[in-house]
């Protein structure tokens, strides 16, 4: 109200404009007394203006330029809601450090405060500064497998954009670009005996990549050879030299009811038992226990038992001193016969077991003879003689006297 001694004034734009604008006071005076004037200047001072910057993403681990404008201040200063510093907290111009609590956070507000000049209040301005945590990968522990299977892969990751395996070998992935793809070894991977599998993890916002591998040991099927079929003498003790390779433990094991001098040892012997001699045979078999996953592989073979020749020639005898002396012999297991003598006789046949012995003129007159079958055994195993006895009886005489 201009006719009001108490009232308000709104400054105009042009007032703003000009920074300043003159008001002034007239009364007019009773009674045809001159008017009378008295002004003042009403100085504007301008709002202070800040702006602090549009928000920002940067990685953890990483600081943030800030780059702020003000206008109509007196000075400016920066405040965070977290814990970081500012190399300069004064200046438009200024980087901000992040501390630990912003970063387990994710991000902090940074506000830049405008003073204003005179009586006008400060203009404060904030930006959200958002940490984007740094990728994780974790491609799982070291393993390993048999030679025969593939490698089924867990990986994980964090804070990623995406997600690629390579391998230190030939082999290939099902998928490189999931978590959790097969590996399939080559042949080169197998001969080597292990490969290096790595999992790399491609950070969000361009916030690096990570990389974290794992060891996969691959072993081979285990390969055992026990021996080759084999035939021993029933009274013989066998020597076993086992081979094998890519194997844990071994063990030696039979169908029989035989020992082995240890059983654990690739070189060791075995003594076959009474079932074993009874029925001449036993199946031996050397079992290698595989490593990793790999299983058990054995080996066997037939180890035959070859029976002793027997022979059985008879009981001594008497025969007439003109005779031909035929011998009746048993005989078991052999695979030559020989009958010998210590006279001078002979015989028939020496290779046979049914045969005749011819005595001589010294058996004759020595009175009596040895005789002997000796049976040679099977497969070298042994020989086996066996004697009698032939006593001469003289013939008898008669003499009726002369005419």
């Amino acid at each position: 109200d201009a006719a009001s001694l108490v009232t308000s004034y709104t400054p105009g734009p042009a007032d703003m404009d000009a920074g300043q604008v003159e008001i002034c006071l007239t009364v007019t005076g009773l009674n045809g007394c001159s008017p009378q004037e008295d002004c003042l200047t009403l100085v504007i001072n301008p709002l202070p203006e800040a702006f602090a910057g549009a928000d920002k993403t940067i990685c953890a681990g990483s600081n943030v330029n800030l780059s702020a404008t003000a206008q109509q201040y007196n000075q400016v200063i920066w405040t965070t809601s977290g814990d970081g510093t500012f190399t300069s907290v004064n200046a438009l111009q200024t980087t901000y450090i992040p501390g630990p609590e912003d970063e387990a956070s994710g991000g902090a507000e940074l506000c830049i405060t405008a003073s204003g000049n005179g009586i006008c209040e400060d203009a404060v301005d904030c930006m959200q500064l958002t940490i984007q945590p740094g990728p994780v990968a974790f491609a799982g522990e070291d393993l390993s497998i048999c030679e025969t299977e593939d490698v089924q892969l867990n990986g994980s990751a964090q804070n990623h954009m995406s997600v690629f395996w390579t391998t230190s070998g030939t082999g290939g992935f099902s998928n490189p670009q999931t978590l959790n793809p097969l590996y399939m070894p080559s042949n080169a991977d197998i001969l080597n005996g292990s490969v290096q599998l790595c999992l790399k993890a491609n950070g969000l916002n361009g916030c690096g990549n990570v990389t974290d591998c794992l060891t996969v040991t691959i072993y081979h099927i285990p390969e055992v050879l026990a021996g080759s079929e084999i035939t021993i003498c029933e009274n013989e003790i066998l020597d076993l030299a086992g081979t094998a390779e890519n194997y844990g433990s071994i063990e030696w094991t039979s169908t029989g009811d035989g020992t082995f001098d240890d059983p654990f040892n690739l070189n060791t012997s075995y003594t076959p038992g009474p079932d074993d001699l009874l029925t001449q045979q036993a199946q031996i078999c050397l079992t290698a226990t595989g490593l990793g996953n790999c299983g058990d592989v054995s080996d066997c073979f037939t180890l035959w038992l070859q029976s002793s020749p027997i022979v059985d020639v008879g009981d001594d005898h008497a025969v007439c001193q003109s005779g031909i002396i035929p011998l009746d012999a048993m005989a078991e297991n052999y695979s030559d016969l020989l009958w010998t003598t210590n006279g001078d006789g002979y015989f028939s046949d020496p290779s046979v077991l049914n045969t005749e012995y011819i005595p001589g003129p010294q058996d004759i007159e020595n009175g009596l003879t040895e005789v002997c079958l000796t049976a040679y055994g099977l497969n070298g195993c042994g020989e086996v003689n066996e004697c009698i006895l032939i006593t001469y009886v003289p013939e008898p005489t008669a003499f009726a006297g002369a005419d």
